[in-house]
Formats: C-alpha cells, sequence, structure tokens
C-alpha cells in the first residue's frame, strides 16, 4: 500500500509594528521686551515763608514689578489609533488527486 499526501496552502496573516514617522514635542520660550508707563505720586510737605519755599519729601510710591504665569492655553497631546481594512489578494495552491485507468484496471472505491 501506498500512501500520498494531498496538501493545500492556507494563509496566515501576520501584523507588526513599523515607524512610520517620529513626532517631537516641545514648547519654545519666546522673550519680549515691554516698555510701560507708570505714573507714580510723591507726597512732599511745602513750607512757605515770605519768598522762600522749602520742600520736604515725605513719601513716595516706589514701582515694583512682579510677574507671574498665566495659563494661555490648554493642548491635548495623545496618540489615538485608529483602523482601516486592507485587503490582501493571494492565490492558493491546492492539490486535488486524479487517477488514469489504462486496460483493464477496475477502481474500487472503500468508504
Amino acid at each position: 500500500m501506498e500512501k500520498m499526501q494531498l496538501r493545500q496552502e492556507e494563509l496566515d496573516i501576520v501584523k507588526q509594528w513599523v515607524a512610520t514617522g517620529d513626532v517631537e514635542v516641545h514648547k519654545e520660550v519666546i522673550t519680549e521686551n515691554r516698555t510701560i508707563v507708570v505714573p507714580v505720586t510723591r507726597e512732599e510737605l511745602v513750607i512757605k515763608n515770605g519768598d522762600e519755599v522749602i520742600r520736604i519729601p515725605i513719601c513716595e510710591e516706589r514701582v515694583e514689578v512682579v510677574k507671574h504665569p498665566t495659563v494661555l492655553e490648554d493642548v491635548s497631546i495623545y496618540r489615538q489609533q485608529y483602523e482601516t481594512v486592507h485587503h490582501v489578494e493571494e492565490t492558493l495552491r491546492k492539490e486535488e488527486l486524479h487517477m488514469e485507468t489504462r486496460g483493464n484496471a477496475q477502481v474500487k472505491q472503500e468508504i
């Protein structure tokens, strides 16, 4: 008795992650010089005695600059995955058994 194996091809689909690009996100600090006009008040004690005037500074406003950060805007940065469909077309082969008889050969089929 001889045995013959009949074979057919089947598809195995393998997916793998491949880097298609790179993104670098960073903040850039931009500097800007500003000139602001601030009125400053001062107070003096004035003494008049005839034609003579004496001025004595008592107090004055001093300008103090305080910087504080404020939120300009919120920026969301995240990765998002989405799925598309890729159509794969491939030709598969399959073996089938065929018999040819010559002469008076009779084939009996057993189940």
